[in-house]
């Protein structure tokens, strides 16, 4: 969470006061940390889905936590 708002911070700060006439994006070309950090938090947050459904699988199957394969 600290990295986002890090991120958003320095993008903000390098842009300055946004105007009517500026809109909310107007500097794209400065976005590229914030997408990285987007993709790379998207990633973690699949594998985080996908590792819970296999637990969740192993406890439809009757597999006790002792038990479990991650």
């Amino acid at each position: 969470r600290q990295q986002y708002i890090k991120i958003l911070a320095d993008y903000q700060l390098k842009v300055g006061q946004l105007t009517p006439d500026s809109g909310v994006w107007p500097k794209t070309k400065l976005l590229t940390d914030f997408e990285q950090f987007c993709d790379r938090s998207h990633k973690e947050t699949r594998e985080l889905i996908e590792g819970a459904k296999k637990l969740q699988e192993q406890r439809n199957k009757g597999i006790t936590p002792t038990q479990y394969v991650c």
